[in-house]
């Protein structure tokens, strides 16, 4: 253990003993240290990293070192009091029981045979205790985990709402090993009062009329493309500029109307882009849809070529469970470079893919797109697997952030939970791909945190994505299907850049984005301040994707109407004009026949 570099280092020996040529994973345990009465909850065993070997040949030997985070060994404490906040990660004083073990049972085995247990003490099966070690820490530090990766954060409480007492005083008791028996869950029944009815209905922005908002809109003072900005970095001074360019009306309408593809703003001169939903790959879209039929393209087939055949076909890859089974970091990796590669081909630059929330229900009905019950191998295949695509220019959109748990009825479920379990469980499922960069789009969920839309939580979508984890990216919510609960304001305030509602103009999109017409929000500044925010957001995500690919400074996009739609324009015309003439005609002699009746 270095608390130095905050890592754990382990040299682990492995010997095939069978008789064929093999590969095995390794995988690294961590027992933390529990006092009698501990406040926090604390597993028995939970797994640290882990590693897969060479192939390796009968009787052959060799040792892998594996590096681990030691902040996967931190317990959130919500008491904790630091630099001047409360709430943070904290690494107990005490002993650390290290061990490696094919699976969690073996491991904690492992480490009981190390504690000088045995079958004797009421163990099933005797354990390996020279495949555990013990490290022991005494010198606690509150503030040793108490910013975030990049240090500027401070780590805080952000989801007191969560809990259920929050609203109700004492309304439930979570399961704890203290005293299995009388906090073992029983069925309960919650009325909402009139604080928690309040939040549900998701109300709390009210639009102002009158401020001074400082944010430029429409400016004509440059013309940059979104070319311009290929593979331009945050920092880069060009991006206030740029987003200045765009009106006020066009930014309300990419966020209101997302889908399958993007709106394009002739301000920015930005390409449209086609978004392919599902973590098993490019189901939807052929490969002649995109890059490979393209005249200018380096991805384009000549008639000769024997990969010809395969344009037109669609590819599914192997699903989440088994990609995270394989305990491989480079096969992982290997599949989102196989995602990223379809994604030139086919045209689509983003994927909602990578599917992290935990198994935590055999009801949930996703288990096939999401990794694992376990956050930290969920953790390193969902990194892996986008880092993979960022490799072709692919934005692999981990979903569904957060706390998805069911299928069926899930639209606006409420999601309670302590700031423990979130922070230790699912969030931690999906905090390593945030924090390193390479992920630039995210698809929320239907769900709530406790009362609170998630689209609209503060804590979690603007102080832990935004802030602790430094998230950069676009967000999505998922399709919104005219669900009331997903009020545009309060989703742009909570960093949502598009509003999954499809193409079309439909009737619930007017009616719930009356409000929000151009004329009606431009003297909101928190409002208009986060709509510029969520812009910089959305075409920085683009910016760094193969969207781009083949365009450049020079480029510049035209809108042009082939002469098959001019065709059928000038005929439509004269039909309609025909038409009219005729029904004219009809109306006219029918009146003559009236008049001759009479």
């Amino acid at each position: 253990m270095n608390t130095s570099d905050k890592t754990v280092t382990a040299v682990v020996d492995v010997e095939n003993t069978g008789n064929v040529a093999g590969k095995d994973a390794i995988q690294l345990y961590v027992s933390l240290p529990r006092k009698q009465n501990d406040i926090l909850e604390k597993a028995a065993i939970q797994l640290l990293d882990y590693a897969k070997t060479d192939m390796l040949q009968p009787g052959e030997k060799k040792s892998y070192t594996i590096k681990a985070d030691l902040f996967d060994a931190t317990s959130y404490d919500n008491t904790l009091e630091h630099d001047g906040v409360k709430g943070g990660y904290i690494l107990a004083e005490g002993d650390y029981y290290f061990a490696i073990g094919n699976g969690s049972h073996e491991a904690v085995n492992n480490v009981l045979a190390k504690m000088g247990k045995s079958v004797s003490n009421g163990m099933d099966v005797e354990g390996n205790g020279n495949k555990a070690i013990v490290k022991k820490y005494n010198s606690p530090n509150a503030s040793l985990f108490g910013r975030s990766k990049g240090g500027k954060v401070l780590i805080q409480n952000q989801l007191d709402d969560a809990d259920l007492n929050y609203y109700q005083p004492n309304a439930v008791k979570y399961l704890s090993r203290n005293d299995w028996s009388g906090t073992y869950p029983t069925r309960q029944i919650v009325t909402p009062n009139e604080d928690m009815i309040k939040e549900l209905r998701n109300k709390k922005h009210v639009i102002q009329k009158d401020e001074k908002v400082d944010v430029v809109w429409g400016s004509k003072e440059t013309n940059y493309t979104l070319a311009d900005m290929k593979g331009a970095s945050w920092d880069d001074p060009r991006w206030d500029d740029f987003v200045n360019q765009i009106p006020l009306d066009s930014a309300i309408k990419i966020i209101a109307v997302g889908g399958n593809t993007t709106w394009t703003i002739e301000e920015i001169g930005n390409p449209r882009n086609r978004q392919a939903d599902g973590p098993n790959g490019f189901s939807s879209f052929g490969i002649n849809q995109g890059y490979a039929i393209l005249e200018d393209s380096p991805y384009k087939l000549s008639d000769s070529d024997e990969d010809k055949k395969w344009v037109g076909f669609k590819a599914s890859a192997p699903n989440a469970p088994l990609i995270a089974a394989t305990f491989d970091k480079a096969v992982q990796k290997e599949m989102g470079e196989l995602i990223g590669n379809h994604s030139i081909w086919n045209g689509g630059a983003t994927i909602w893919a990578g599917g992290a929330n935990l198994h935590r229900s055999p009801y949930e009905g996703r288990t096939h797109e999401y990794f694992t019950e376990d956050p930290i191998l969920s953790a390193y295949a969902l990194e892996n697997m986008v880092s993979g695509g960022r490799k072709f220019g692919c934005l692999i959109g981990p979903k569904h952030f957060a706390f998805n748990a069911i299928e069926f009825n899930r639209y606006g479920l409420s999601e309670y939970m302590t700031e423990q379990t979130a922070r230790e469980t699912e969030l931690r499922s999906f905090q390593k791909t945030y924090e390193s960069g390479e992920c630039l789009a995210t698809m929320t969920a239907f769900n709530r945190i406790s009362c609170s839309n998630l689209n609209a939580h503060q804590g979690l979508m603007q102080n832990i994505l935004r802030k602790e984890w430094g998230y950069k990216g676009l967000i999505s919510t998922d399709m919104v299907n005219g669900q009331n609960y997903f009020l545009p304001g309060e989703c742009i305030l909570g960093g949502v850049t598009m509003m999954a509602n499809g193409q079309g103009a439909s009737a619930d999109l007017k009616s719930e984005w009356v409000d929000y017409e151009a004329s009606n929000i431009a003297n909101d500044k928190l409002l208009n301040e986060r709509l510029h925010e969520n812009m910089k957001y959305q075409w920085y995500a683009y910016a760094n994707s193969n969207l781009l690919n083949g365009m450049d400074a020079s480029t510049r996009l035209v809108s042009v109407t082939p002469s098959w739609q001019i065709m059928f324009n000038v005929l439509t015309g004269v039909f309609s004009v025909a038409l009219a003439a005729s029904v004219g005609l009809m109306v006219v002699v029918a009146l003559k026949d009236k008049k001759e009746e009479k």
